[in-house]
């Protein structure tokens, strides 16, 4: 069975500055041994995420590309399928939002590039996720056959942790894609299968009760191993089933050697392992 990371990122390189220059100001004077700090571990680029996964011992990697920019869809989904034809390794998902001016057609292109999934930041993409324009996109969205990967956030536990973000998070608000809002998207879009990043939500574990009993909706594992305690990462893959949970590193916000190690130290059985490392996101995407 291939080991995949369900959870990576690169950057263009005409956009990594600005990564870099945003989670500075975000995050740059926590101490660099924070779990909870936002930095990259590797410079953002394709070829460091190819390199640093290949050395990690994966087979595959889930890239996933958001843009801000409603207007930004296209080019970066392009940019996506170029990267995934020259390296064979990447699974390519899409960038796309509601709010472009023609989310129709940024749909079509995605669907004839190959891409297999659809990467949803509400925060950064600035999306209200139970508005009716959100919703309207995500029924067309279903009649896809795409899977989405939802960025799930608890702006109140990132509060607690980085207090010095109160401002930024308060203009977040609108934006938050809570348990609560990734439930009633999946009851009301039943054949969308959601990805709920960060082990259902960064921060808001106490809250993935709403999630639990879904079909529809699966965790990855991406940024949440290096902050809770194993026995928790056991319990909340336990209580939501194995066949639901997807490993991903968060590459490069984390790095994937010391995910993967990080994974082996809960010491699952061999099945579980084959099953959270590849086995379930080939089933998902239909890999073959």
């Amino acid at each position: 069975m291939p080991l995949i990371d369900a959870h990576t990122h690169a950057y263009p390189k005409t956009e990594r500055h600005l990564v870099v220059e945003r989670v500075e100001l975000l995050d740059g004077h926590l101490p660099p041994d924070s779990p909870s700090k936002w930095r990259l571990h590797l410079d953002g680029s394709i070829e460091s995420l190819i390199e640093a996964e290949q050395k990690a011992g994966f087979d595959g990697l889930v890239l996933l590309p958001i843009s801000g920019r409603p207007k930004g869809c296209s080019r970066l989904n392009q940019w996506v399928a170029e990267k995934a034809g020259r390296y064979p390794q990447i699974i390519p998902f899409a960038c796309l939002t509601p709010l472009s001016p023609n989310p129709e057609q940024d749909l079509a292109e995605a669907l004839s590039l190959g891409l297999k999934g659809i990467k949803i930041h509400s925060v950064l993409q600035r999306i209200i996720p139970l508005q009716a324009q959100t919703l309207e996109w995500l029924e067309m969205i279903q009649a896809s056959g795409l899977p989405i990967l939802m960025d799930a956030m608890n702006l109140k536990g990132i509060r607690e942790r980085k207090p010095h973000m109160a401002q930024i998070l308060d203009q977040w608000a609108p934006f938050e894609t809570s348990p609560k809002v990734i439930r009633v998207i999946a009851k009301t879009f039943p054949k969308i299968q959601i990805i709920a990043a960060h082990l259902g939500c960064l921060y808001g574990w106490d809250q993935i009760e709403e999630l639990l009993g879904l079909e529809n909706v699966c965790f990855d594992l991406s940024f949440a191993q290096e902050i809770l305690p194993l026995e928790e990462i056991k319990k909340i893959i336990s209580r939501k089933g194995v066949e639901h949970i997807l490993f991903g590193s968060d590459t490069p916000w984390r790095h994937p050697a010391e995910a993967w190690r990080r994974f082996l130290e809960l010491k699952l059985s061999s099945e579980a392992v084959e099953k959270i490392s590849g086995g379930n996101l080939e089933e998902l995407l239909k890999l073959g």
